[in-house]
Order: structure tokens, then C-alpha cells, then sequence
């Protein structure tokens, strides 16, 4: 099967023709995109992901005023469909930021734990190498 993409980027452009469509109306540029978090200290990117769970389910609108109306009258048709999702990514956000806390905090807890053993395990040795010495 072979697609024409100049036939199909036609028709397109013809639909745009015909329904009066400009390219001032939305673009890519009316999407803030947001840096993920750069940092290499594991508290500072959970620090980054506390403060950046919630997601809002629609942005600032900017443009003329029958950009903006458009843009408005969009939302409200796919408002249905908008919204329940992104209340479902931000509980998942939220759950995922809780459950990597809680990880944190238990590995900082092991961590300590597993600090504390080796002490007395060097410490258990070194008895156990004096005793050694004495018998000798």
C-alpha cells in the first residue's frame, strides 16, 4: 500500500482553506513546556517532584479575541474528557511522589542500620582476633 503524503498534506491544507483556519489561532508555542528536574542529590529531585505533581488541567489563554473565544469554546467541548484525566495523573503524581518518600526514607533508614552492623561487626572481629592472639 503506498501513501501519498503530498496528496494527503493537500487535502489538509484545503480543509484549513475552507474552514477559515489561520495558523495565529493555536500553536505549539501556547503549550508551555516544563525542564525536568536536572539535579544529581536524590532530595533535591524528590524536592522537584513534590512541587511539580500537580498538573493544571488547562492553561492561560493568550491570543486575540477569537483565538481566545475559540480556545475557550474548545475547552468547554473537551472539558468531559480533559479533566478526568488529569485528576487521575495528578493522584498518580501525588501517589508516586508518597511512595518514593517513603522509599527514601526507608533506604536512609537501612542505610544507617547497615552502618551500625558493620561497626559492631569489625568490632565483633577485632575481640575475636584478640582472643585469638591470647590463646596463641
Amino acid at each position: 500500500m503506498n501513501v501519498n503524503s503530498e496528496e494527503i498534506m493537500e487535502q489538509i491544507r484545503a480543509e484549513i482553506s475552507e474552514k477559515g483556519l489561520s495558523a495565529d489561532m493555536l500553536s505549539f508555542e501556547d503549550i508551555p513546556c516544563r525542564k525536568p528536574a536536572q539535579s544529581t542529590s536524590a532530595a533535591k529531585t524528590l524536592e522537584w517532584l513534590g512541587a511539580h505533581c500537580y498538573i493544571q488541567p488547562y492553561k492561560q489563554l493568550a491570543g486575540n479575541a477569537v483565538s481566545v473565544f475559540t480556545k475557550k469554546v474548545i475547552r468547554r467541548l473537551t472539558r468531559f474528557y480533559v479533566e478526568p484525566v488529569v485528576f487521575e495523573q495528578n493522584d498518580f503524581n501525588s501517589n508516586v511522589v508518597s511512595a518514593v518518600s517513603s522509599l527514601t526514607e526507608e533506604n536512609r533508614k537501612l542505610a544507617e542500620r547497615i552502618s551500625r552492623l558493620e561497626a559492631e561487626n569489625a568490632e565483633l572481629r577485632e575481640k575475636l582476633e584478640t582472643k585469638r592472639r591470647k590463646r596463641k
